[in-house]
């Protein structure tokens, strides 16, 4: 018998297939050219002085396996149940964000959840961590580095 706990995970689970699915382009899935960011204008804006927020919202074992260094690790379920705040910590809605999965699509998911939360400056890094490999570009191996919740970085 499933208690309480289960059924509501197994309804946030169900909540994400049927956004990825059913949707065409999942809930918030960016659409226009303005909410995607190339892998090249991508890499150029994480070397910059003050570089945007990384978020990475892939599994953890995706995550571990390589992710882009810096990133931080919030899974797309946490933001279908707008239980992201914490682990992103204190930002600015007008801070510069940049989120990434596999291919873009559970990204657009994150970024659609920011976007309704107020947050107006998130961009989606088009054909995700594969089209960053593809480029040649770095990837880490690992668990999240620990830091501070409330830093922002």
């Amino acid at each position: 018998m499933l208690d309480r706990t289960d059924i509501i995970k197994a309804i946030a689970v169900l909540s994400v297939v049927l956004l990825v699915f059913i949707s065409p382009h999942g809930a918030g899935y960016a659409k226009a050219a303005d909410e995607l960011i190339t892998v090249e204008r991508a890499r150029k804006a994480l070397t910059d002085k003050s570089p945007p927020l990384l978020l990475d919202v892939r599994t953890k074992a995706e995550f571990e396996s390589g992710h882009l260094q810096g990133a931080r690790h919030i899974i797309v379920d946490e933001f279908v149940r707008g239980e992201y705040e914490k682990k992103m910590g204190k930002v600015a809605k007008d801070a510069p964000i940049i989120v990434y999965c596999r291919t873009g699509r559970r990204s657009g998911i994150a970024q659609g959840a920011l976007v309704k939360d107020g947050f107006t400056n998130i961009k989606n890094i088009e054909g995700g961590i594969l089209a960053w490999a593809e480029a040649g570009l770095p990837v880490v191996k690992g668990p999240e580095k620990q830091r501070e919740p409330d830093s922002g970085k």
